[in-house]
Parts: C-alpha cells; structure tokens; sequence
C-alpha cells in the first residue's frame, strides 16, 4: 500500500532515521505475559496470541506520569502477548515512528496532531493509503482545557493586550487551537503577536525566565506557575475547544487477525486503566508529585483532571473534530481541509461512556 507522507522530504527522512533510532533504543517489553496465551477475537472464539508483539508509542511532553499511571493501573500485566513501550519527547516523533512502520498503536494521542498531519501531506489521503487508522476516542473534562497566562506584573490584562508581544504554545494541541480562537475574537491579526512553537518543558522554561510574554497551555501545566505566583491567567477556553485524544493504529496492522485481536485486547485494557483512574485519585496524585515534581496540593488538583469521557466513534464525534480542522484551515494553521472522517475505523466502536461506567 502506498502511503503520504506528512512531512517535507529532507526533514522527513531525518526523522524518520531518528524514530527507528529511538525505537531501537527504548523499546521495553512488559515483564509478564498471561499464563494462557490467549485473547478473543470479538466473536467468542480464543485465538493464540503468544507469537504476537504490539509495538507502542506514546509521549512523554511534561514528564512520564501519564504513562506511569497508566501502567499502575495494571491493567497492561498479564497479556496474552508481548508489549513493548517506546517513549518519545512529542506527538510528532511518534507519528513519524508508526508512519515509518517502527510502531503499530499509539494509545490517547491528541487528535490535532493527527489533523494537522492529514492536512500536512504531500498528497491527499485518501481511505487507500491513509498511514493509520483512528480505533477509539476520548474527551478530557473542561477544566482541564486551554488557558492563556502572562506574567502577575506584566500590565497584561486582556488577548488584546498581547499585541506585539511574544507567546508560546505547543504546536497541534488545544493552546494553539485556543490561542488561534482567543486572537482571533480578540481582534489581532495573524502576525501582531509573535508566536513560538515550543514543547510544553521548553515553552515553561521560556516563560519562567521571561523570555515570552505569555504562554497557552492546559491548565495542569500552568496550576504550578499559578500556585507559586509565577503566572496569572487571563483567558480560559471553559470547554470551547474541547481536547479529544484519539489511540491510532498503523494501516495494516488490522489486516492480521493475531494482531487485530491484540489490538482490541489492548483497547480494553486501555479503557480498564482509565477506569482506575476514577477510583484511584490519591495514588495517582502520589505518582504524579513525584514524576512532575510538584506539591502534593498541586498534584491532586491535576490528577483531578485526567478522568476522560470515552466516545462512540458516531458521526456527531466526526464533525466536532473536522469542526476543529476547519478553525486551523480558516485561520491559516494549516493549508488544506481533509476530510477527517476517513481515518475512522469504527471495528472496535465504543459506544459513549464515562470512565466509570
């Protein structure tokens, strides 16, 4: 199968030979596998998977609580096949990694990456030869959304205010989708604040030593900038730019009936882990203290807001993210408009649920 790419060419392969590279080294397999090496295949029927290795990718962009979490769960002990974790440093090292074929499945990845690498190709994808498919999504709650914050002594009051001045967001995520949104209905053009495009560590940094002005970001990143002083919000998104997190598997990989049917256990487990999240908020909290290095205080109030409501791949699902791809497209983001709907593979469908159900 053919497949676009979504990167420019010299700097594509570059990455490319990167992500094999950091694949090659930080691949870890799970220490156990289940004593009965098998999983079902959606049809009642067990189908030996102890052949069977899920390559999986996810992102590390503050610190590896997330991930870290997500393995207290246990729910990812005792499978039936082999699991071997890669971490990278952003969404985009990953996706390089999966279109490149050194991964199979990227769990709870933010769907604007995704968006921003369909519209980003050479060539239009089309059903044929888009590089992966979209197997389940997720919402995060509102008040973990997007803010803008500046510096407490800085004037700055208001978006408008921001004019001429420097902001710092994480490019494919829900602070450029605010930031874009917010500057708009503020009044600024295109080009009367100066953007910089950093991950979430770096753009901390550069706001911390006032080398931006302000900073767009999701508000666990900004609660200890907030709690120390450091910071003061100025605009929050209250659930207008809803952060979606979408697990994406690398075409092809379906085909195989073994690995379709690691794939679903996967997602089940998934889903499992989310669900001990909910029950699970003071350990959690512990795990994400220590990994974000934060206050106890600063800790539950993040942890907080890490439940996810999980959604049916429904056509209501598919316009508000195409709704989102539109904003990028109007406001110049990015430069074609695809259609998202034609990353969906609806096989595995959940059917809209909370975490807790």
């Amino acid at each position: 199968m053919s497949r676009a790419g979504t990167a420019r060419s010299g700097h594509r392969a570059a990455l490319i030979a990167t992500a094999f590279a950091l694949v090659g080294l930080l691949l870890a397999a799970l220490p156990a596998h289940a004593a009965t090496p098998a999983a079902d295949n959606g049809k009642g029927k067990k189908v030996d998977l102890s052949d069977v290795t899920l390559r999986v990718g996810y992102s590390a962009v503050r610190d590896n609580s997330t991930q870290d979490i997500r393995l207290a769960s246990g729910a990812f002990e005792n499978t039936p096949y082999e699991i071997k974790w890669a971490q990278f440093n952003g969404s985009t090292q990953s996706l390089e990694a999966l279109n490149a074929g050194a991964l199979d499945v990227i769990p709870d990845g933010m769907a604007l990456n995704v968006v921003l690498a369909q519209a980003g190709a050479k060539e239009p994808w089309t059903r044929d030869t888009v590089p992966f498919t979209l197997i389940s999504a997720s919402e995060a709650p509102p008040s973990s959304g997007a803010m803008i914050a500046v510096h407490p002594n800085s004037g700055i009051t208001k978006i408008k205010d921001l004019k001429g001045k420097k902001v710092t967001y994480v490019r494919g995520g829900v602070s450029q989708l605010w930031w874009t949104i917010a500057s708009r209905d503020a009044g600024l053009k295109k080009g009367d604040a100066q953007v910089v495009e950093l991950p979430v560590a770096d753009g901390r940094a550069a706001f911390q030593s006032g080398a931006v002005d302000a900073m767009s970001a999701q508000h666990r990143t900004l609660i200890p900038l907030v709690s120390t002083g450091e910071a003061k919000i100025i605009a929050k998104s209250n659930g207008a730019v809803p952060e979606y997190r979408v697990t994406i598997v690398r075409s092809g990989v379906l085909d195989d009936k073994k690995m379709a049917a690691a794939v679903e256990d996967f997602r089940q487990r998934l889903d499992r882990s989310k669900r001990w999240l909910v029950k699970h908020q003071k350990e959690a909290a512990a795990i994400y203290q220590r990994d974000a290095a934060v206050t106890p205080e600063d800790a539950k109030a993040a942890v907080a807001e890490f439940p996810t409501t999980i959604l049916a791949l429904d056509d209501a699902f598919t316009k508000k993210l195409q709704a989102e791809a539109n904003v990028f497209f109007s406001d110049g983001v990015t430069t074609s408009n695809p259609k998202v709907s034609i990353l969906f593979d609806r096989r595995y469908d959940a059917t809209g649920k909370s975490p807790t159900e």
